[in-house]
């Protein structure tokens, strides 16, 4: 990600598809349940 203004990068994330972002969903769902 990086800052529109300066161009500095901001941080980095990880590229997922649907199947790992559900997955990572429900692992942080039932961590906090």
């Amino acid at each position: 990600v990086e800052n529109p203004a300066t161009g500095d990068l901001i941080c980095t994330v990880p590229y997922m598809g649907q199947k790992e972002t559900s997955q990572a969903i429900s692992s942080a769902y039932e961590t906090f349940q």
